[in-house]
């Protein structure tokens, strides 16, 4: 019943073969492993294709108690539900998507969400690709909340079209006064066999990692960057989309730092750096592969993640999956099933190594694994969930789903507690659990079939965190920007950047740069230039971040007459 198991894919997979023609892309191998010009259009050219899905409202009559199973998907009695994630916004609002089976071959994503820690459930949108011309088979989905975006960001693979395998979706914060939910697929030019894929978010930027044959590199991580300004007539777009001098923003691993491929089960996570772990097959056994790079979104930060170029062969140097900077390695040998959790400076990967789940800890970002601990014996299927203080992990034994937690960074770790109520109907597969701030989601088998159940036990308070916004660019004897915070925490140590360049013959290059001590919610604050002197069209960046994490960055347009400066709207 478990979409994991290889035997069952692959009869999926030719089923579904015999109702959809593959579309053979044939491309020339570039040097790097950018891809300068993704397809992710329905034509072979490279055009944005879009698509909108309606929310349904569907009220699901399941709920319970803190500390209670609750059957989530209990509107698909028949069928299989399974390989659940879940995620919370800044308000509470606990939002689950899993794969929901419609039949033998189809299989669409649901996204359901709980307004009052579990005690009530909505299905809000069931994603099923028709929309995208897809095969309406999903997997491995997955989901995550955006701090700076306001928005639930969801990503799946449709391994069966024969274009735009890898969808993402962007769902309003308010997912429960929701009407509709952006979309639109990709496929990679030279890629084919899209299997398996996650999710990463820093900032306002959703990051997909699709495993797919890359120019004949079987099962073979790739990584694509999109930001989407929130207006339904525009498109999502690439780094390089928003600015000319960022990074391309869409990749393959060539393995030439570290051999990722055969890749399956990758996992993506966010702290102060941005993490992911995927197992590799090297034709005898699995490692647990791990690279670490940049989450820096000042444009004018010598570590900006959007930073064109600098890497190994030209690659782009943060942002180029084959060539992270901070952190490429094998973190263990001869194991399988990773799962990663991260806050902060505090990066947990968990896996099974000869029948054990075991845990090893960075807490330099990632950098260094100096704490590696047998977490449970006779176990299987972890996934972390990295607190202020505390390290949970939750994985399955004997049917059985336990959770353990580490005040020391993994050094030791607690007694187990059980979540599930019924014993011994916890699916044993990848995937099979995830955990959050707000307790657990699971595959569970009680029923006959496989549904997805929820625990609510809060491991961690909403996180409140500032929302950096450029409110306003004027002109006038120099260049003023107003800086607000719209979230729900100050923002401490907000530095900010205005760039001002352009005029005849490019001679305009004025920079100015502050701080602000701390900018209350609600608040603002103005920066400013000195007096510009000059002529012509002038290109204006303005940047701010804090300590928090959240960036901003807007790009605008004036004009430059002498001592006089005007922005255009």
């Amino acid at each position: 019943m478990g979409r994991s198991m290889k035997a069952i894919n692959k009869i999926q997979y030719y089923m579904k073969a015999a109702l959809v023609i593959a579309v053979a892309l044939a491309f020339v191998v570039p040097t790097s492993a950018v891809i300068t010009n993704p397809m992710f259009a329905k034509t072979s050219q490279s055009v944005k294709y879009e698509t909108s899905q309606s929310a349904i409202h569907k009220s699901l009559p399941t709920g319970g108690a803190r500390g209670t199973d609750v059957l989530v998907s209990v509107d698909n009695p028949s069928q299989d539900d399974e390989t659940p994630k879940i995620t919370r916004n800044t308000q509470g609002t606990i939002v689950v998507t899993y794969e929901k089976q419609i039949d033998a071959l189809l299989r669409h994503a649901a996204v359901v969400y709980s307004p009052d820690n579990g005690q009530s459930w909505t299905e809000q949108f069931e994603f099923d690709t028709t929309g995208l011309q897809g095969s309406e088979y999903l997997q491995s989905v997955d989901i995550k909340y955006s701090l700076a975006a306001g928005q639930f960001f969801w990503h799946g693979i449709d391994p069966f079209a024969t274009q735009y395998n890898e969808e993402h979706y962007w769902i309003p914060g308010d997912i429960a006064n929701a009407t509709e939910a952006m979309g639109f697929g990709i496929s990679g030019q030279g890629a084919s066999d899209y299997t398996e894929g996650a999710l990463g978010v820093v900032g306002e930027w959703s990051i997909g990692l699709s495993i797919e044959t890359n120019y004949g590199i079987i099962n073979d991580p790739g990584l694509g960057y999109w930001w989407w300004d929130g207006v339904p007539t525009d498109n999502p777009k690439n780094p390089i989309d928003v600015n000319a001098s960022w990074a391309h923003g869409f990749y393959y691993d060539g393995g030439s730092i570290l051999k990722t491929s055969e890749a399956s089960q990758p996992e993506m996570a966010t702290g102060n750096n941005l993490y992911m772990v995927m197992q590799s097959y090297n034709g005898a056994y699995s490692n647990i592969s791990f690279k670490a790079t940049s989450t820096d979104l000042n444009p004018y930060s010598p570590t900006f993640l959007l930073t064109q170029g600098g890497g190994p062969g030209g690659m782009d140097k943060f942002a180029d999956i084959e060539a992270w900077p901070f952190k490429q390695a094998y973190v263990a040998v001869d194991a399988t099933d990773p799962e990663i959790g991260a806050k902060g400076n505090v990066v947990a990967v968990v896996y099974d190594q000869g029948g054990d789940v075991k845990c090893t800890t960075s807490i330099d970002g990632g950098l260094n694994f100096t704490i590696s601990s047998t977490v449970a014996t006779g176990a299987a299927y972890p996934a972390a969930y990295v607190a202020a203080n505390k390290i949970y992990v939750a994985y399955v034994k004997d049917g059985n789903l336990f959770y353990v937690a580490s005040s020391d960074n993994g050094a030791t770790w607690g007694a187990p507690t059980q979540i599930n109520d019924q014993a011994g109907t916890v699916v044993a597969q990848p995937g099979t659990v995830d955990v959050d701030a707000s307790g657990f989601v699971w595959t569970d088998s009680r029923n006959g079939k496989y549904d997805i159940y929820f625990e609510y036990t809060e491991l961690e308070p909403p996180t409140q965190v500032p929302k950096l916004v450029v409110s306003k660019v004027t002109g006038g004897i120099g260049v003023k920007a107003t800086i607000g915070n719209t979230g729900d925490a100050p923002a401490t140590n907000v530095q900010w950047t205005i760039k001002v360049t352009g005029g005849i013959l490019g001679l305009i290059k004025v920079n100015a740069n502050g701080s602000i001590p701390s900018l209350a919610v609600g608040t603002e604050s103005t920066g400013k230039t000195k007096i510009i002197i000059g002529l012509g069209t002038i290109s204006v960046d303005v940047a701010a971040t804090c300590d928090e994490g959240p960036t901003v960055s807007v790009t605008k347009t004036g004009k430059q007459l002498l001592f006089f400066t005007t922005i255009a709207a």
